[in-house]
């Protein structure tokens, strides 16, 4: 019954009403679209958790297995800091005043687009979202910086309730009067067709709003931010969710990175016998790593290079010194 479910669930189409609707028009339908892998893991997964209660109950002998459809990776997508310089440029207002939030302060959609003034403390420079809004059921504290701040700033006074209100126009009750906005709602839908639209003037058509949490994730790491310290600055549940990030700050193993760079695996041996004179026809070593002679792969760096050939003799007389003087 669960393999049935999993494949009813994965057989489903997100789009099955835009098809209907474009069959109705006489239009050509899209191509349907199945439900992802992520999607099914997350439906069977609270699956698991009522079979799991049941079994701590003791109403299931034992908790059958779950499968799991495959989960492709994904690179996380951040922006670079000319890349969202030219994504505000291209933004409206309204929208460019929550895009630089968000890359302030790393809020989710939600959380800055329902954003109050009674969630703000300009004076502190804090700000903060209650567990009922929090996606992990936490209160979060949100530390405004001076980016943060400006930009509140800039926001007081278009309304009393809302920080991030969106302008809409008001219809004229007569024809001598003139157009006027008002700022009187939250924003409803961030990625509409002035967001798409901006993003491909920036040349990022691929941007999602969310898209501004992980650039400020991936911007503090490359600054250094310790990962607990993101951690509790995200409001994310676990540190495993911020390790997604991590390549993309120093590793603590960096330090070591340079013990091997400009060097050789092979030392320069000096003279053996002292005179830099090994054979009648000039120096054979010159100063030169002589790994090859005693038996050594070759280095990729720094490979031995000879003057002229070395005779069987030579070889010979080379090895028997290094014995002599290893003892």
């Amino acid at each position: 019954m669960i393999r049935r479910l999993a494949s009813e669930r994965a057989a489903e189409v997100t789009n099955a009403a835009a098809i209907t609707q474009a069959k109705a028009a006489g239009l050509p339908p899209p191509a349907p679209r199945r439900v992802t892998g992520a999607t099914v893991n997350r439906y069977m997964a609270d699956l698991s958790r009522i079979l799991a209660h049941a079994h701590e109950r003791g109403w299931l002998p034992a908790m059958p297995a779950i499968p799991k459809a495959s989960e492709p990776k994904k690179r996380v997508a951040w922006l670079t800091r000319e890349q969202a310089d030219a994504l505000l440029e291209e933004l409206p207002d309204h929208l460019r005043a929550m895009a630089e939030f968000a890359l302030a302060t790393g809020l989710r959609e939600s959380n800055v687009r329902l954003l109050e003034w009674s969630q703000v403390d300009l004076q502190r420079a804090v700000a903060w979202i209650h567990a009922d809004q929090a996606k992990a059921g936490k209160d979060i504290s949100v530390p405004l910086n001076p980016d943060a701040v400006a930009v509140l700033r800039r926001q007081r006074g278009l309304h009393t309730r809302w920080v991030f209100p969106v302008p809409r126009w008001v219809k004229k009750a007569t024809a001598e009067e003139k157009p006027r906005q008002v700022w009187d709602s939250p924003t409803g839908k961030v990625s509409n067709h002035a967001w798409r639209k901006a993003c491909v003037r920036a040349g990022v058509p691929w941007l999602r709003f969310h898209d501004l949490r992980h650039t400020w994730a991936s911007w503090h790491v490359q600054a250094g931010t310790p990962l607990p310290v993101l951690q509790e600055l995200g409001g994310w549940a676990s540190l495993s969710m911020v390790q997604r990030y991590a390549h993309l700050g120093v590793s603590h193993v960096a330090a070591w990175a340079g013990n091997v760079s400009g060097h050789g695996t092979t030392a320069v041996q000096p003279p053996v016998d002292g005179t830099n004179d090994n054979g009648p026809e000039g120096p054979l070593t010159e100063g030169k790593p002589l790994g090859w002679l005693m038996g050594l792969e070759p280095t990729t760096t720094r490979i031995t290079r000879r003057s002229r050939p070395a005779t069987v003799s030579e070889i010979n007389d080379l090895r028997a010194a290094r014995k002599r003087k290893t003892g």
